[in-house]
């Protein structure tokens, strides 16, 4: 059986998520047969979602900038391919 798993990022969470669970369960990317490199991939990933929020005062967190915005599409992008 394959699995469905979902890259969505969320705050201190790992960025894959199992979507057969009854609620979406969040996968640690080490405990999948992934290589290391999309492991490390996946752990930047997840890291540049978390550099956003201002974690002293994160209701004063604000809005990233269009460069960062950019960045990180790319860097979905090429998680999402393997480039």
């Amino acid at each position: 059986m394959v699995r469905k798993i979902k890259l969505m990022p969320d705050y201190q969470c790992y960025p894959l998520w199992a979507l057969e669970e009854e609620e979406p369960a969040n996968l640690n990317p080490q405990t999948l047969p992934l290589s290391l490199e999309t492991v490390w991939r996946l752990e930047d990933w997840a890291k540049m979602f978390d550099s956003w929020m201002d974690w002293d005062a994160p209701t004063s967190s604000s809005e990233p900038s269009v460069k960062a915005v950019v960045a990180f599409d790319v860097a979905t992008a090429e998680t999402r391919i393997g480039t």
